[in-house]
């Protein structure tokens, strides 16, 4: 018996085992964490043949799966936002019930006020005067990169450590700083330049989960000294307590959800009055990605952050929907 021919036969056996295990395991992998091309380009064909058009290039072939998660918000959540917002945890406020909200003021002069959801509006009392921009005048702002205005990484680093601390100082439960969750926030700075007349930074930024923006929690921030001197638009400082496995739609099936929404957005009346050709006006999608959105509970007292699909179109207009059952959650285009 020749053994170098039965353990070369073995051998040879054993990885051709290898090679069809690993091309089985390659192939399960793929069929579970992305979409076939064949999927794709078959839904692009069906929205072809609606005018809708979309490269098959800005579709992801990724299956994603990101969490949902809850925030809890307590009954001091106000006045507790307020002492950090303002340095001082002993500070008494003089509290305003408005139409529209809710505000607190000191002695000193600082406010900040509260509206709906996360709306903020806080300016300590030695920015109490300070206009704070739109997204329009960061975007007309020069931020060549040979402008004086541009901020260095070290700098932009400074403006998200200040609005993180803000979050730690809610969120810790004991003086060993103990996180109450382990969810975290991060900030992205969209926009950012120096003042030099009031020697401070000036900052727009975008609220992320997991590094998927929340749609609608923008906001506006000063900062000097490392710390945050006014913020103004949507800002959650509470950080998730909770959070769920969520099994999405996938960008075949929500873009299935967008045709069957332009086929009734063309239908309406408004439309037809405004569009004299309008079933054969082209819509073309040029972004297809996702972001969280956010639902109210209870009048408040609980929120979800839920995954969401958001759809650009070339003219600008958009539609978001809930990356979870495919209900439109907002759109942009006129009615």
């Amino acid at each position: 018996m020749n053994w170098n021919k039965i353990k070369s036969l073995i051998i040879i056996l054993l990885l051709t085992v290898i090679v069809v295990l690993s091309i089985n395991i390659s192939i399960t992998y793929r069929q579970k964490y992305y979409i076939s091309d064949k999927l794709i380009e078959d839904t692009v064909e069906i929205l072809e043949k609606d005018n809708i058009i979309i490269s098959t290039e800005i579709i992801s072939r990724k299956i994603n799966s990101p969490y949902i998660y809850r925030i809890k918000v307590n009954t001091d959540y106000k006045e507790r936002t307020s002492h950090i917002l303002v340095g001082d945890s002993n500070i008494e406020f003089r509290t305003y019930n408005m139409p529209d909200g809710t505000k607190y003021t000191t002695d000193k002069g600082d406010g900040i006020f509260f509206g709906s959801g996360f709306e903020i509006d806080f300016r300590s009392y030695d920015f109490s005067e300070y206009e704070i921009p739109d997204k329009k005048s960061f975007m007309d702002e020069d931020m060549s990169e040979n402008s004086d205005n541009k901020l260095n990484n070290g700098q932009i680093e400074s403006i998200i450590s200040a609005v993180s601390q803000l979050i730690w100082d809610y969120n810790q439960t004991d003086e060993s700083g103990t996180i109450a969750s382990l969810y975290n926030y991060n900030i992205n700075v969209e926009y950012a330049y120096y003042d030099s007349i009031q020697d401070c930074f000036v900052a727009w930024c975008v609220q992320c989960v997991d590094d998927i923006d929340i749609y609608g929690n923008e906001f506006v921030c000063i900062v000097k000294d490392n710390k945050v001197k006014a913020i103004s638009g949507n800002f959650c400082i509470i950080q998730p307590d909770q959070r769920y496995v969520s099994e999405l739609l996938n960008q075949a099936n929500i873009l299935i959800y967008e045709k069957r929404f332009i086929d009734e957005y063309r239908n309406n009346s408004w439309y037809q009055q405004n569009h004299s050709n309008s079933d054969s006006e082209i819509v073309t999608i040029s972004e297809l990605k996702l972001k969280y959105c956010l639902y109210s509970e209870n009048e408040g007292e609980s929120f979800f952050i839920i995954p969401g699909w958001f759809i650009l179109h070339l003219d600008e207009s958009y539609n978001i929907y809930n990356a979870t059952n495919g209900e439109l959650y907002i759109t942009n285009l006129q009615s």
